[in-house]
């Protein structure tokens, strides 16, 4: 359970800045989806029925605190990303650079893309969703970039990780 609170906390200071702080900083284009890089990082060390729980609750208080008019389309997108990673996260070696960006970076090229299918579904916002869709590929490479130290500082700090390189060392036990 200590887990769940620490990630949830996490979640709310990546709404925060990935919300309010980084957009003032940095065009939206370049802002990155840290939600994204947790949502990532839960799959590839806590894959489990909690951590999809609060995966979907991450995505929900994103749609609360930075969506649109819709409750929901970013929780079932967080979801599928982690469903996605859980699915293949034991065969990659996570303390590679270059897996970790691939890594996030097709988890956040998937998330949007879900994320644009749900609301084109709902409103009429063709242009926010090509507006989206247009620069999908830098946010996913800025988000692809930064999640590197985000994830061996999570692995330090989250996980008390000690020696352990091996994921299916670390349970969900809270």
């Amino acid at each position: 359970m200590r887990i769940f609170g620490i990630i949830t906390l996490l979640g709310f200071i990546s709404i925060l800045l990935q919300g309010t702080i980084l957009p003032i900083v940095l065009p939206h284009y370049l802002t990155p989806q840290l939600v994204v890089i947790l949502v990532t990082f839960m799959a590839c060390y806590r894959g489990s029925t909690a951590g999809a729980f609060t995966a979907f609750i991450l995505g929900l208080q994103f749609d609360l605190f930075c969506g649109r008019n819709l409750l929901g389309p970013y929780a079932a997108s967080s979801v599928v990303v982690f469903g996605l990673v859980t699915s293949f996260s034991q065969r990659l070696f996570l303390e590679s650079f270059v897996t970790i960006f691939v890594t996030v970076f097709l988890s956040a090229t998937v998330n949007q893309i879900v994320y644009a299918i749900i609301i084109s579904q709902f409103s009429r916002v063709e242009a926010l969703v090509f507006e989206m869709l247009k620069f999908l590929p830098l946010e996913a490479l800025v988000t692809g970039l930064i999640a590197w130290p985000l994830f061996r500082v999570m692995r330090r700090r989250v996980l008390r990780e000690k020696g352990r390189s091996s994921s299916s060392q670390l349970g969900w036990s809270g």
